[in-house]
């Protein structure tokens, strides 16, 4: 049961975390995402990866944010 309710945590993490840099991208063509979106998506990545801290997915996620 715990591995159901963190693999579904982890899951809808990923996927609110690509939604707010989709969001941005569509508002805001000329800039890449904006810094609300980035900033939203990251912190709730960080807090996701304090509880699952095994997280492959997640820990190349928040690289991909100290890269762009």
């Amino acid at each position: 049961m715990r591995f159901r309710i963190l693999s579904e945590l982890e899951t809808e993490a990923i996927n609110f975390a690509k939604g707010c840099l989709e969001h941005g991208n569509k508002i805001h063509q000329k800039e890449r995402r904006t810094p609300k979106e980035m900033a939203d998506a990251k912190r709730v990545l960080e807090k996701v990866l304090k509880i699952i801290p095994d997280s492959e997915e997640i820990k190349n996620l928040l690289d991909g944010f100290m890269v762009g």
